[in-house]
């Protein structure tokens, strides 16, 4: 670098500023996901946290670059730098946390990301499989003919990323000439457009190594692939709200009938009641005219005895 380009250096040094303010966000978030808490906030966690990204992440990233600067022996002779992160010769720092912050990026995406969403799959299908599966199976048969409903469970994979990738190179600025005469912005003369170059910092002057597009571009292709990401939520909404709809529907009907055998059994209750109460009364009734009948024939017994009594005295006086 000459010594009088004060820009190249403030560009150099805000590169490399932005590089660690990513490093130390990715790190926070792979070591939060590592230990599944929501923040590093005690001495315990914050132990583990540096064990963890010490031993599987900087470990092997630092063997990694050693051996691509040709220092492959460089940990084997110095275990102790290997502890304490010291960088082999010919290698810079921004080039370590570049390489940082991609092996990061891939354990997050590799191994948590897709993880997770295997797990979900999994919960899912066995859901599915279980609510199929269940004693009461009285579920129609159209609920399972249906394509969300199969049992496979084939998920739609919009290629989100492919076309933003698309739409970058199909907006890219391929002058040549104004890509290397600038490392970070160009501001056009009565357009407030302006124009984003990426490069890596390297001494060859090819112009492979710039990316170029203007600003208003990249915030369409932001726009579109937020539209995508919308659209794709959307459809999972639609997909499993159907499905949900479909299971609730269902259950709705067997609640129904349940609650028409309920009342069926409930009136058939109350009839057989109604029967016993009116044979108990028709019971009670006949014993209560026994009863008088009973009472009537003592009485005209004893008032023929009276009589009779009545006769005999009257006879003998």
């Amino acid at each position: 670098i000459v010594t009088g380009d004060h820009l190249s250096k403030y560009i150099r040094l805000e590169l490399y500023i932005v590089e660690c303010i990513r490093l130390e966000l990715v790190r926070n978030a792979w070591n939060t996901t590592k230990l599944n808490v929501l923040s590093i906030d005690t001495l315990k966690t914050f132990d583990e946290a540096f064990s963890n990204f010490r031993d599987e992440i900087r470990s092997p990233v630092l063997r990694q670059l050693a051996t691509t600067v040709g220092y492959s022996n460089f940990y084997n002779d110095f275990p102790a730098a290997l502890l304490t992160g010291q960088l082999p010769p010919n290698l810079t720092e921004y080039e370590c946390k570049q390489a940082l912050i991609m092996r990061i990026l891939v354990e997050l995406e590799g191994k948590f990301m897709m993880n997770d969403t295997l797990k979900r799959f999994k919960r899912e299908r066995t859901l599915v499989l279980s609510e199929r599966l269940r004693e009461e199976n009285s579920l129609p048969t159209d609920l399972w003919k249906k394509q969300q409903f199969t049992e496979n469970f084939s998920v739609l994979r919009p290629h989100i990323l492919d076309d933003f990738a698309k739409l970058l190179s199909h907006y890219e600025c391929k002058d040549e000439q104004s890509t290397l005469n600038s490392t970070t912005m160009i501001e056009e003369a009565g357009d407030n457009d302006s124009t984003i170059v990426s490069s890596t910092v390297t001494n060859s002057p090819r112009t492979s190594d710039f990316y170029c597009i203007r600003r208003s571009d990249l915030e369409l292709c932001l726009k579109e692939i937020g539209n995508r990401m919308m659209q794709r939520e959307r459809d999972n909404y639609t997909n499993y709200s159907f499905y949900y709809e479909s299971l609730l529907h269902n259950a709705r009907q067997l609640i129904g009938l349940r609650e028409n055998e309920i009342k069926s059994l409930r009136s058939q209750v109350q009839e057989q009641q109604f029967t016993i109460e009116l044979e108990s009364q028709l019971l009670i009734l006949s014993t209560y005219f026994d009863l008088i009948t009973e009472l009537i024939h003592l009485r005209l017994v004893n008032a023929q005895l009276k009589n009779d009594k009545q006769l005999r005295f009257d006879k003998e006086f």
